[in-house]
């Protein structure tokens, strides 16, 4: 009689030890079979490891790149989480507050969800601090470009208002006498030159006469140079 109670005692502890196991290897069975099932899950899967890789390695951009690609192939809201700590990391943090925010938009009472608020936090702080520089390099390169017209502008009007000479007193014009006149426009010295050219044309034709030879033909019974 004792053991018979002892046995009905310790039954339900028994029961429930063995129900666990039982419990938690149904759900390993149910997940290969809904992949089974769906076969975009598997594939979800294996990018989602492949940007998990590239995230340890600090290759954000290809973490990046592989989340979405997974997310796009099985949408599941914690993807949305680790493309936002990409975008973060990254500093993209407008696209990053934009993730954060789509994450707890679908968990908000988890704990991976305060973990979100903090990073969503964070990433507000650094936006107003980055839209912050932003606007000062935007307003000094604004003053640049005004500085430098505002330049060029001074230097147009001091070249249109400076004289047309630097001395501003008038060019003196320097006036030459006429030339005097010499021998060469008494009618005399030309009768003389006159005269002169004549002579010397009538002796160079005397002397030509008297020294052209005569044609002489030549070995090949052509004429030579014939003096005309």
């Amino acid at each position: 009689m004792i053991r018979f109670l002892v046995l009905l005692i310790a039954l339900p502890t028994v029961a429930n030890a063995a129900a666990k196991p039982v419990k938690k290897g149904a759900k390993k069975v149910e997940a290969k079979a809904r992949e089974a099932e769906d076969p975009a899950i598997a594939e979800a899967r294996a990018i989602y490891k492949r940007g998990e890789t590239a995230f340890k390695l600090g290759r954000f951009d290809e973490a990046l790149a592989e989340f979405s690609a997974a997310y796009e192939k099985k949408p599941a809201p914690a993807v949305l989480f680790n493309i936002a700590q990409c975008h973060f990391y990254l500093k993209h943090y407008e696209r990053a507050v934009f993730f954060y925010e789509g994450y707890l938009r679908d968990n908000t009472n988890t704990a991976q969800a305060t973990v979100a608020r903090e990073r969503l936090s964070e990433a507000k702080a650094s936006l107003a601090e980055q839209q912050k520089i932003e606007a000062e390099q935007k307003r000094a390169e604004e003053k640049r470009i005004a500085d430098a017209q505002a330049a060029s502008m001074a230097a147009m009007r001091q070249i249109a208002s400076a004289p047309a000479f630097a001395d501003d007193r008038a060019p003196v014009i320097v006036e030459s006498a006429p030339p005097k006149p010499g021998v060469h426009t008494k009618w005399w010295f030309w009768t003389i030159i006159g005269g002169v050219v004549l002579a010397g044309a009538a002796a160079g034709v005397a002397v030509g006469i008297v020294m052209t030879p005569a044609p002489q033909v030549s070995h090949t019974g052509t004429l030579g140079n014939a003096s005309w």
